[in-house]
């Protein structure tokens, strides 16, 4: 398992492997949050990544914007998780 050591400033270096699996690159911007005493931390894709992809089917999103925040953060979470499994040893 990958590890890195906190800074003064309490900052830390991601190790390449997790950025990789999340396809984090430099200039990304990164979610980071508490769940269950664990830290998460999640590559927030840039809507101009997104702009045009549903075309005129937007409008049929249930629950609007939010949902398909979530429904695509979710999808980001699975990826990177499996590609994780894959590629650390057991």
């Amino acid at each position: 398992m990958p590890t890195s050591k906190v800074t003064r400033k309490g900052q830390i270096t991601i190790p390449q492997e997790i950025r990789e699996a999340l396809g984090i690159r430099e200039g990304d911007v990164v979610e980071v949050s508490l769940a269950g005493g664990r830290v998460e931390l999640r590559r927030v894709a840039p809507w101009a990544e997104l702009a045009g992809s549903l075309g005129d089917r937007a409008s049929l999103v249930p629950g609007g914007e939010a949902a398909l925040r979530g429904t695509a953060a979710a999808a980001w979470a699975d990826e990177a998780s499996e590609r994780l499994d894959r590629d650390l040893p057991a």
